[in-house]
């Protein structure tokens, strides 16, 4: 659905990077083992990082999910700042 919808903006492509990363996560696991496998943003952030240590990454995300993340509601919410550099792009919902 992402790459139908993205398919005529210029110089943006989807990742199946949560894809990969979830694979890593479940691997060598039973299927009842990977159903309780969670991948979460600062996951998927670290693996992007990780992957383009030269690519300053910008997350944009909702006004109301900021929120939530700012507030500490979040799993790992520093490690997210701190994998982005604190660049996000806030939009109001």
């Amino acid at each position: 659905m992402c790459t139908l919808l993205i398919k005529n903006v210029p110089k943006v492509t989807v990742s199946e990077v949560e894809r990969i990363c979830f694979e890593k996560a479940a691997a060598g696991l039973n299927e009842e083992q990977k159903s309780k496998v969670r991948v979460g943003t600062a996951d998927i952030l670290a693996m992007l990082t990780t992957n383009e240590p030269n690519v300053e990454f910008t997350w944009a995300l909702g006004a109301d999910t900021f929120l939530d993340l700012a507030s500490g509601k979040w799993r790992r919410t520093d490690e997210v700042f701190e994998l982005v550099g604190h660049r996000m792009v806030v939009f109001k919902r």
